[in-house]
Formats: C-alpha cells, sequence, structure tokens
C-alpha cells in the first residue's frame, strides 16, 4: 500500500546502543501493527489499545529471534498520534539487527533521526518548542538544564505563548 512519507511505517532502536539487559524498538505508521504482525506471527490486530503482550520474534524459517514484550498502541492516542508498537527484547545488536531488518522486509523503513518527534508535530501532538524540549532534555548536562527542558515539554512556554497571542 501507498502512504505519504508522513505515513510510512518507521522502525528505530529507541534506547542507546550498547551493552545492557533490554533494547526499545519503536515502530509506528499506518502499516506499524501488521508489519509488528508479520515479524512475530502473533495476532497484534485482533488485540486492544494499550495494552502488553508477550511473544517471540520468528525469522522467515519460523526460528525465534528473541523472546520479546509488545506495547501495542492505537493512534491517535499515541505519541507520534500513529499506531505504534514497542518492542522490548533483549539488547544484543544481533537480535536488534534481525528484528529491524524483519520490520523492514515487511514493509517498514529505518527512521531518521527525530522522525518520530516529527511525526508528533505534524500530527499535533506537541509543539515546536515542546519538540526543541525533547532535543535539550536528551542532551542536558546539568540539573538545571533537564529541569528547564522538562517544564518546555510540559507545555509551560507554549502556553506562555499562546497568552502573548491573545
Amino acid at each position: 500500500m501507498f502512504h505519504s512519507v508522513d505515513e510510512q511505517t518507521i522502525i528505530a532502536q529507541c534506547t542507546p546502543r550498547g551493552s545492557g539487559a533490554i533494547a526499545l524498538l519503536r515502530i509506528s505508521g499506518a502499516d506499524a501493527i501488521l508489519i509488528a504482525l508479520l515479524a512475530s506471527g502473533k495476532k497484534l490486530t485482533t488485540l486492544p489499545s494499550h495494552t502488553i503482550h508477550y511473544g517471540s520474534i520468528v525469522d522467515q524459517n519460523g526460528n525465534r529471534v528473541d523472546s520479546v514484550l509488545f506495547l501495542l498502541m492505537h493512534g491517535p492516542r499515541t505519541f507520534t498520534g500513529q499506531d505504534t508498537v514497542e518492542i522490548t527484547c533483549h539488547n544484543n545488536p544481533f537480535i536488534i539487527e534481525e528484528i529491524i531488518s524483519l520490520a523492514i522486509h515487511a514493509g517498514a523503513r529505518l527512521a531518521q533521526e527525530g522522525e518520530f518527534t516529527k511525526r508528533a508535530v505534524i500530527n499535533g501532538k506537541i509543539d515546536l518548542v515542546q519538540a526543541e524540549a525533547i532535543n535539550e532534555l536528551i542532551h542536558a548536562q546539568t540539573q538545571m538544564a533537564l529541569k528547564q527542558s522538562l517544564a518546555q515539554l510540559s507545555g509551560s512556554f507554549s502556553s506562555w505563548l499562546a497568552g502573548i497571542e491573545m
């Protein structure tokens, strides 16, 4: 199915690369649930929104890649405003690469840096000031910068600006 660039299903690892117990992968877009279904074999399309499900990711030969948790969220009640599936898997680069590869084979594409946040802006979930606050939050080097970023993300500056515009 053809979708505009901002509706195409995207996938990315949301946790930092490197050693650790778990990794989080996010799939978002028009076909997110279908693509997660194709990568897992689990019938996610029939399950209610905002629920967590245990399952496995399997490769094209039916071999289990990893045991995972699926966090299933139907749009528009998601960060991006689109259907979203977050997959928590073991943080092994081979597992992560295989899951991403399976999702891409099923029709997703690799997300560009900041693309989930861009979609949240496009779909009216956050404004540009809040989007910038996310970037500042991620890169905050002091407690004060962290607190300021959190305040901006909650909409304090955006509310102040809206008051001035009236």
